[in-house]
């Protein structure tokens, strides 16, 4: 930031022969903040959304007992972490006087700013200013989006939080999206997150199993008071996705224990299969013909998809489509 504040100002003196204002400094620095400003919003198709009883009563427990430090939630890729979890903290910022602030890893794949998202900077600048914008009254130096900055903010709200009982609660979603591509990122989140916690303040995250957790992310794995792992949808469930949700009218109780089965519950394939079969008259014969799901990994069915490639004597296609999904286009 300082760098860049430095350009603009010899830029300014240089080019434009003009005094430098306090006013100058409140614009330039509202600029330059900008470039690192991300929508925090992620994007939930309300129509078929399933709320998650189980991730609710047990995050509350969590939360009732916990006053600082992490909670993580993990669960399979396609499991609805991001989306429970999302409507879970819309839900308790209407019903709780607790202060939510979000951070998404990952909002959109078509994102152009997806790989700044990841970086260390990018969270500390959000995170600032959003905290700096809703505790304006007692955080000074607006513009400091330092590391040592960003700690002594979390000090100064932990103690606000308990001298005041407001929970404050960050909600930092996808870090298994950091693991991904941490080799594209220079200082990535993984290097940001705060090993120690004041007391008052609590970081929810959500994410897939990563490969290399950070120690004091792993300590939480063993602690069923700070790890709660997503479960998958009971038959239940899937029968209400399919019933409620898709408006299924031709399905027999035996078709939907047939889903479920194939599906093992995961909601972005039953998804799949609930698109495949909404305008088929014959539901049965087509369900014959849907993979199963294998111990509950997506990829399973993603590498049956890839592997008809092959059968019907198109391995060429496989690989140019694994060369167009590493393609950006503009």
């Amino acid at each position: 930031i300082f760098n860049l504040l430095k350009k603009k100002f010899e830029d300014y003196a240089i080019n434009r022969h003009e005094p430098i204002t306090q006013e100058l400094f409140k614009d330039l620095f509202l600029t330059l903040q900008s470039r690192y400003l991300l929508t925090q919003n992620f994007e939930i198709d309300k129509s078929i959304y399933i709320k998650r009883t189980d991730l609710y009563e047990n995050l509350d427990k969590a939360l009732e007992k916990i006053n600082y430090g992490y909670i993580i939630i993990t669960g399979l890729p396609g499991s609805g972490k991001s989306t429970s979890l999302s409507m879970y903290f819309n839900n308790r910022e209407k019903i709780t006087n607790d202060e939510i602030i979000r951070y998404y890893c990952f909002v959109d794949i078509n994102e152009n700013t997806q790989n700044i998202r990841l970086q260390a900077k990018s969270l500390r600048i959000n995170l600032l200013m959003t905290l700096q914008n809703r505790f304006s009254s007692i955080l000074n130096r607006r513009f400091d989006y330092s590391e040592i900055n960003f700690y002594k903010i979390l000090k100064i709200l932990g103690k606000f939080s308990i001298e005041n009982n407001k929970r404050i609660i960050i909600f930092l979603d996808g870090l298994d999206h950091v693991e991904k591509n941490k080799t594209k990122v220079h200082n990535h989140i993984l290097n940001a997150i705060p090993k120690d916690i004041p007391n008052g303040i609590i970081f929810v995250v959500g994410t897939q199993e990563l490969h290399n957790w950070p120690y004091f992310l792993k300590k939480c794995l063993d602690n069923k008071d700070r790890h709660i792992n997503l479960s998958l949808f009971d038959l239940n469930k899937t029968r209400d996705f399919l019933i409620q949700k898709y408006k299924f009218k031709l399905l027999t109780e035996e078709n939907i224990q047939e889903i479920h089965k194939k599906s093992e519950g995961l909601p972005i394939y039953l998804k799949y299969i609930a698109d495949l079969l909404k305008k088929e008259l014959n539901i049965s014969d087509k369900l014959k013909n849907i993979p199963a799901m294998v111990n509950g990994d997506i990829k399973s069915y993603y590498e049956i998809l890839w592997n008809e490639f092959t059968e019907y004597g198109k391995g060429d296609v496989r690989y140019l489509c694994g060369v167009l999904a590493c393609l950006r286009f503009l």
